[in-house]
This record gives structure tokens, C-alpha cells and sequence, in this order.
């Protein structure tokens, strides 16, 4: 593009070479720094609606169009959901996100679906699916518009279909959000470990584990699940229970493997964050769930690969643990500094180890896992 331009500017001046080429030159840098400039703009709002596909708050299908002096069309969005599951839905927020905005965002519901729960948050609609709802086409609306004391600006109509699907039952839970693994309680042996397991077991610092019969989930809890439990809480209640969900990670975000889920694992979550959540699953479930101990993971990794090497479920439970993850659990390191200890691979060797953290702390790499207690089954081993 650039070499075009001085060409046709080298061919129309009828100066010096020197002076045509001083001007082809600052001509030509204007033409292009407004190339970048349109490129970059158009990257922004293209990378806005794919990282809200990632983080599972923007349904595949959304778009939108631009018509000059009419505003913006209405959108027509799809998605599918299982019952249980919420789920934050912003189609539309970034067709009125722009770099120099100052004012937020606001999300108003027009007309309600006829099953669930849904309300509205700054970060955008909530629509949690009960497990009546299942097998059913939810069928609502809501207006995305830019708040600001000078009255709304632009907005944009979101009419959204969601399709919601069977809830899984998993470990005797009804309408749970993800699959858990059931795991048989008992005295498990720590001696001679798999060598898959030598780093996990040493962990321990024992030569064997005792446990309750427990389900733990596969992979560690979706990131949509997280944000969906944020959005519920006022600013004012978020700062009373975990002001560090306010502060933006400064840590830059890892590369994680999530399992055959393929819904990518909450990050940046604190201790306190997790227990707020696992006590939120709780009422909902009717169970009760709670972060794993150290003697859970060991329990499970051996039960798995002893038992079921081959499953699906197995290999989903593996990656997850070693994918990068760091994962809160309610094993204490200090209680003394009320410090928990997280389980999660050294990023330079891949090798299990501890980590120990307040409550309150949260990094970008920061996840966790529910357990939850089952009837009583056969021993450990």
C-alpha cells in the first residue's frame, strides 16, 4: 500500500526529486498511520466480541451492524445452556464500547422468559436456568445503552433464544452445572505410588490417606460459572465480602488446559471467592460442596488411574490438574497467617507442588474444584 502511494505521487509532482520525495514521504506516513488507525479500531471491536465467546458471555451467533443516522440494528442471538447452569449475557455491549468512553454500560430486561431467573447487573443480564426449564426455548429481551448523567446515548436491542439443555446428573446431583467423579472412601496407601503419582503423593508427607466416600468435580469450575456468581452481588455487598474481586490482576494470565469440558476454567479467584461460590452451590444443589483437602486429590488421582485408567472422565481429571492451574484448597498452611495451601505444576519443570497464599490473595492463575460427600461405598486401597 505504501509503495503504491509514493509511486503515484512521484509521478504527479513537478518539483525536485528531493522536494517530491519529502512530500510523497509525509503524505504517505499520514496515509498509512490512518490505515493502522482504522485497523486498530476494527481489531478492538472484533477482539471485544471474541473474548466475550471465550469467557462464555457472549453467545456464538451475536452480531451486530452499524446503520449511519439510524443507530444500531436490533440483534437476534442464540444459545444453548444446561438447566442449573447461569450464565452472564452481554450480545451487544461492544457495539457501544469505544476506547475514550467514560460512562457505563447499562443493561435493562424488557420482556422476561417464561422459566428461570433472570436480572440485571452493570456486567450485563443473568440468566440462571432452573431445572424446570429444561428441553425448553427461553425466549427474552433486554437494551444495552450508555449511562452517563447527560441521559442514554445510543442503544441497541439484544432478543435472545436460549435453548436449554438436560442438566446433568452427576454423583446423585441433580442439575449440576459440570460432571463430578465419584470416589470410594477408605485408608489408601501411599507406599509405592504410580510414578505418574510421585509428585503428588509426597505431598501428603504421610504413607497413607483416609477418606469419606466423596464426589470431586472433573475439571475445575467453568469460568461463566464464576462470573454468573459476581454479577449476582451488588458493589457494595462484592466489597463487604471480597473487595479483591475489585482490584484488576496484575499478574499477565497463563496458558491453561481445560479437559473435555471445553469451557475454560474460572482464573484470578481468591480463597474467599471459592467458599463464596462453593456456599452458593450449596443452597442451589441442595448439597453440600466445599474446596477438596490435599487427601481428596490423592485419593482421587490413585482411585482413577488404578481403577478406570482408560475413561474419559480420567483423562479430563489429568489434564485439568496438570494444565497449569493452581487450585485452592481447604488444607491450611499456617494457621496461625490463615494461609491455604493451592495444588498446581511448576511452570518450569511440570512437577505437583504447594503453594501457600492468604485468603484474600488472588494471581491470574488461580482456580479451584468443589467435592462434594456421597453415600458410603466400597474401601479405598
Amino acid at each position: 500500500m505504501t509503495g503504491s502511494c509514493f509511486h503515484r505521487l512521484r509521478t504527479r509532482a513537478k518539483v525536485t526529486l528531493v522536494a517530491s520525495t519529502v512530500l510523497a514521504a509525509a503524505i504517505c506516513i499520514s496515509e498509512s498511520a490512518s490505515l493502522f488507525l482504522a485497523g486498530k479500531a476494527m481489531a478492538q471491536e472484533i477482539q471485544s466480541d471474541q473474548l466475550g465467546i471465550m469467557l462464555g458471555t457472549t453467545p456464538r451467533g451475536a452480531s451486530t451492524r452499524l446503520r449511519p443516522g439510524k443507530g444500531l440494528e436490533p440483534i437476534r442471538d442464540r444459545m444453548t445452556l444446561r438447566a442449573g447452569q447461569s450464565v452472564v449475557v452481554r450480545a451487544g455491549a461492544s457495539a457501544l464500547t469505544t476506547v475514550q468512553q467514560t460512562a457505563p454500560l447499562v443493561f435493562k430486561l424488557g420482556r422476561k422468559p417464561a422459566c428461570g431467573v433472570i436480572w440485571e447487573t452493570p456486567q450485563g443480564v443473568v440468566l440462571e436456568a432452573k431445572a424446570e426449564c429444561a428441553g425448553q426455548t427461553l425466549e427474552f429481551d433486554y437494551e444495552v445503552s450508555v449511562g452517563g448523567s447527560g441521559g442514554r446515548q445510543s442503544a441497541v436491542k439484544v432478543e435472545v433464544q436460549a435453548l436449554v439443555q438436560s442438566g446433568v446428573e452427576s454423583c446423585g446431583i441433580a442439575n449440576a452445572p459440570y460432571d463430578f467423579v465419584a470416589i470410594p472412601g477408605g485408608l489408601y496407601s501411599l507406599k509405592n505410588p504410580p510414578p505418574q503419582l510421585t509428585d503428588l503423593v509426597r505431598l501428603i508427607g504421610t504413607t497413607e490417606a483416609k477418606v469419606e466416600p466423596f464426589c470431586i468435580t472433573e475439571e475445575a469450575v467453568p469460568a461463566a460459572e464464576m462470573e454468573a456468581f459476581l454479577a449476582e452481588h451488588p458493589f457494595v455487598q462484592k466489597r463487604k465480602l471480597f473487595p479483591e474481586a475489585l482490584d484488576a490482576v496484575l499478574h499477565p494470565a497463563a496458558q491453561i488446559e481445560s479437559g473435555r469440558g471445553l469451557r475454560s476454567p474460572a482464573l484470578a479467584v481468591s480463597h474467599r471467592m471459592a467458599q463464596g461460590y462453593a456456599q452458593r452451590q450449596s443452597d442451589t444443589l441442595d448439597h453440600r460442596l466445599h474446596l477438596p483437602q490435599l487427601e481428596h486429590y490423592v485419593a482421587a488421582a490413585l482411585h482413577l488411574l488404578r481403577q478406570q485408567p482408560d475413561a474419559p472422565s480420567t483423562h479430563s481429571f489429568f489434564v485439568s490438574l496438570r494444565g497449569g492451574l493452581i487450585e485452592w484448597t481447604d488444607t491450611p498452611c499456617d494457621p496461625a497467617t490463615g494461609t491455604f495451601v493451592l495444588l498446581g505444576t511448576r511452570p518450569q519443570t511440570g512437577v505437583l507442588d504447594k503453594y501457600c497464599y492468604e485468603a484474600s490473595q488472588r494471581v491470574a492463575r488461580m482456580g479451584f474444584r468443589l467435592v462434594a460427600r456421597k453415600a458410603a461405598g466400597e474401601g479405598g486401597q
